[in-house]
């Protein structure tokens, strides 16, 4: 009998596969997306002219019911990517917009718990785009045969420029801002001066698809350009797209997918109607308009070639209907408003009947906290481990410590280093590789376990006690051992530890990483390290990191442990080695720098070489081309500053006032937000939703536009990481220096402080879901001039309430925020908790001083009181309180 409580092995429960992984700590085993939070996400293909009635009712209508429906039954999100929504209609042919919609595609495919794609096929098969950058070698080829064509190249050559910086050399097509005279900061440019730019805009894009269309066909009949090259030139973002996702999947997986097709009988008689050239492609002729045959021809390939052969090898959900003109009108309102109102009822029942055979309700968060703590520590380490770009000795030092087969026993090995001298991404790295190291040394047959925590991360990794707890526990289940109780006292916790690392064996080795060993609390004198094991077992290796210089845990660290081979110290960087690490990231991507620009690169290493700043640079010259300005002023020579110029490079990209609430949103939070919610969050802000519509004239003040939200994510990709809590995926800041400047930059106005938290409380308090409309102000003058008052909007006479002259009322579709997601209402024992309500809500009521709500909002409210019970957390709150 154990001392502490662990007494004899219990046979090993069936497990899946995922959840075996995940708790022995072989992270490589783990599918790409996982650990994340699971959460459906459905990517939108569609040409967005012909379809802005079926995408507009279905976001009003039917994504609030499939939100509320995941939401209630699985405790999951549910997501629609429509990147064509509330984006102006001049950038959806964007080469930029068209290389994000492909990213997210493919995130989607790769990421949704449910349905992952709808496509809904028109009569329009859509514009070819315009390129965003060609090769060097293949536009030279195209301009060479548009000029042997006879066309006028003078539009390429003016708006298309060579970068050097690209590996191999390519054209890049130059920004409009840069390129159209009228095209100032939007803030600035009036509506005749855009609506000017759109129409120079839209010529000269017309007329760069004519010359590379004329000039790649003529290429691809001589043979000079094969078919595969040729299809990027001619093909429209609708073939690209659909071709992508059901091309090359099996049949299990398109059982996640469903295409609408809408078919206009006889249609081609009404193309010389005005309205009609929305719902299909149309060449102008001399004398009359007519029907794009080329562009209908590749539509009737797609349409009723490419799509029903998937469907002859697959499960994929295809509904087609055919639908009659009016006589006089076309495809009238009143034809398309019956069309949309039967798609939007299958849609729903498609999207609930997928998830009901696809999304397993997954109650091991809800009712084992230990393995929801797994989870989450694992997806910080996915996170971290893929910005490890520094192949160092320091790894091959740490990989040989584990490796080490001594006779003695061993102490645990202490990496240290300063701040930014990549401790945490180190660590990361080792946690993701030492399962495969151990097999690979020990022979396949060994089954290492390893445990990895980043203190401070979560609830569980703060305190010492729940620290050794969690640790504990999950050593238990990995060696089948079975704690009978678990101790009260903090030393007992200690002995109950020393007694489980005598479970490893050579078959199954033991590693536990501890990054950060200064963020645990003071409390129990945790730093004076009493409780870490000194002497392990031969089978057990325990990695830990530290800063130098806080609260004195290195220097108890050396009382402790004497061999200096214990000791691992991060430190500045070569300048030279730092370079080529740099050379190499970027050409990774196919990037470099000019001769003339690495001068200043150099001179930017010699200030600093932290592993951070070298990250902060790559960030920065990825972007550079080869005729850019540069200077010593380009790069900036500490950490601190180039993190603020990093901040302040996405604020001239999407706005400043977007931008200083979303990273402020982010920030002060208490433990992250969730993509969906902070597109919620943001469209309850009345200044940020007001700033946006100036900025890209959206015609719906109810909403902003996902596009935003995925391209604020992208650019701070590997600084703002995910993190698993509870089946959500939290956006949080990587570290504490990149939260540290954006409180200094956004969170300095206290009344901007208040007003926030104020916000996120009424956010997580529901109230302006179920419909309630929140009321937006605006210059009637400004919304006037921009011709949005009067626009054609569902919500014109029912949730469009006008309360004096420059104020309106509108649902901002946020969700309602129950304590508890019911799932079955017969079964009251089975349920979610709100876990994001439980631990966003206290807080920001305390902090925007709504003392009122939060006495009888929570802490007299019987919801809240009869869930705490039921969760067994009342007394801890209580206290909490």
């Amino acid at each position: 009998m154990w001392p502490s409580g662990v007494g004899s092995r219990q046979p090993c429960p069936r497990e899946s596969a995922l959840r075996k992984a995940a708790i022995s700590g072989n992270i490589n085993a783990l599918p790409h997306h996982v650990p994340i939070g699971r959460s459906v996400r459905v990517f939108i293909c569609a040409n967005p002219d012909d379809t802005e009635a079926e995408r507009n009712a279905l976001k009003e209508h039917v994504y609030p019911k499939l939100r509320d429906f995941c939401r209630e039954n699985y405790g999951i999100e549910f997501q629609v990517v429509d990147l064509y929504w509330g984006t102006d209609p001049e950038e959806w042919d964007s080469p930029e917009l068209q290389r994000l919609r492909m990213k997210l595609l493919e995130e989607c495919l790769k990421t949704s718990a449910g349905p992952c794609f709808v496509g809904l096929v028109g009569e329009k098969y859509g514009s070819i785009r315009v390129p965003g950058e060609v090769e060097s070698a293949e536009f030279e080829m195209i301009l060479d045969a548009a000029v042997e064509a006879g066309l006028d190249t003078h539009i390429l050559e003016e708006w298309y420029c060579r970068d050097e910086n690209s590996v191999p050399p390519a054209y890049y097509l130059k920004p409009k801002a840069q390129m159209l005279k009228n095209c100032q900061n939007s803030m600035e440019s009036s509506s005749a001066a855009k609506t000017k730019n759109d129409k120079a805009w839209r010529n000269v894009s017309e007329e760069i698809k004519r010359i590379f269309r004329t000039a790649v066909l003529q290429l691809q009949e001589k043979g000079t350009m094969k078919s595969a090259q040729a299809k990027k030139f001619l093909c429209s973002a609708l073939e690209d797209e659909l071709d992508f996702a059901l091309g090359k999947q099996t049949p299990a997986f398109l059982r996640k997918c469903v295409c609408y097709i809408r078919k206009i009988a006889n249609f081609d008689r009404f193309a010389k109607i005005p309205e009609m050239t929305r719902y299909m492609d149309i060449v102008v002729g001399s004398d009359r308009v007519m029907r794009n045959q080329e562009a209908y021809e590749r539509l009737l390939k797609v349409r009723d070639e490419f799509i029903p052969t998937v469907v002859a090898a697959s499960n994929l959900r295809v509904y087609s209907s055919v639908t009659h003109c009016d006589m006089k009108l076309g495809y009238s309102q009143e034809v398309e408003s019956h069309y949309v109102e039967g798609l939007c009822k299958q849609f729903y029942e498609d999207m609930v009947d997928i998830i009901q055979a696809t999304v397993q309700q997954n109650f091991d968060t809800e009712t084992d906290p230990l393995y929801d703590e797994i989870l989450q520590q694992l997806s910080l380490c996915k996170s971290y481990a893929a910005l490890y770009e520094f192949k160092t000795e320091s790894l091959d030092y740490v990989q040989e410590y584990l490796l080490t087969s001594k006779g003695s026993r061993m102490s645990p090995l202490v990496v240290y280093g300063g701040p930014c001298t990549g401790k945490t991404l180190l660590l990361s790295e080792v946690a993701k590789q030492a399962y495969t190291w151990l097999q690979k040394e020990m022979g396949p047959e060994t089954d290492p376990v390893v445990i990895v925590r980043f203190i401070g991360s979560s609830q569980l990794s703060t305190d010492l006690r729940t620290l050794l707890q969690s640790i504990c526990e999950q050593i238990a289940i990995n060696y089948r051992c079975l704690i009978h109780f678990l101790p009260n006292k903090i030393q007992e916790m200690r002995e109950l530890l020393i007694n489980l690392l005598g479970e490893s064996s050579f078959h199954r080795p033991l590693v536990i990483v501890l990054d950060a060993l200064e963020q645990l609390s003071d409390a129990d004198e945790v730093r004076k390290l009493w409780w870490l094991p000194i002497h392990l077992p031969r089978t057990v290796r325990i990695v830990v990191s530290t800063l130098p210089n806080k609260h004195g845990i290195l220097q108890k660290l050396r009382q402790l442990i004497h061999d200096e081979g214990y000791y691992v110290e991060l430190i500045q960087r070569d300048r030279k080695v730092c370079s080529q690490t740099l050379k190499q990231q970027l050409l990774g991507v196919k990037r470099k720098v000019t001769s003339g620009q690495q001068i200043y690169v150099n001179e930017a290493l010699a200030k600093c070489t932290l592993p951070m700043f070298v990250n902060l640079i790559y960030r920065e010259v990825v972007h550079w081309r080869s005729h850019k300005d540069v200077d010593d002023r380009s790069l900036c020579s500490t950490v601190h500053e180039s993190i603020e110029q990093l901040f302040y490079s996405v604020e001239n990209k999407l706005g400043q006032r977007f931008v200083f609430r979303a990273l402020g949103y982010i920030t002060m939070a208490k433990a992250g937000l969730t993509e969906v919610e902070l597109e919620d969050i943001l469209s309850l802000d009345n200044i940020v939703l007001g700033d946006v519509i100036v900025a890209t004239y959206l015609k719906n003040p109810l909403r902003i536009s996902y596009d935003l939200v995925a391209r604020l994510k992208e650019e701070l990709d590997g600084y703002l990481v995910e993190r698993q809590v509870r089946n959500v995926t939290l956006m949080v800041w990587a570290n504490r220096h990149l939260h540290l400047i954006a409180q200094k930059l956004y969170l300095s106005n206290e009344e901007d402080v208040h007003q926030m938290h104020s916000l996120l409380a009424e956010y997580f308090l529901g109230a302006w879901s179920g419909g309630r409309k929140k009321i937006f102000t605006y210059d009637n003058n400004h919304f006037t001039s921009l011709n949005i008052s009067h626009h054609k909007n569902p919500h014109q006479q029912q949730s469009h309430e006008k309360t004096s002259s420059d104020k309106y009322s509108y649902d901002r579709q946020t969700p309602e925020q129950p304590w508890v997601f019911q799932c079955n209402l017969l079964e009251p024992d089975i349920f979610f908790v709100n876990h994001r309500k439980m631990t966003e809500l206290v807080y920001h009521l305390t902090r925007s001083g709504r003392t009122d709500d939060l006495m009888f909002g929570v802490i007299m409210n019987f919801s809240w009181l009869y869930t705490m019970i039921k969760i067994g957390q009342f007394e801890k709150s209580f206290i909490r309180h």
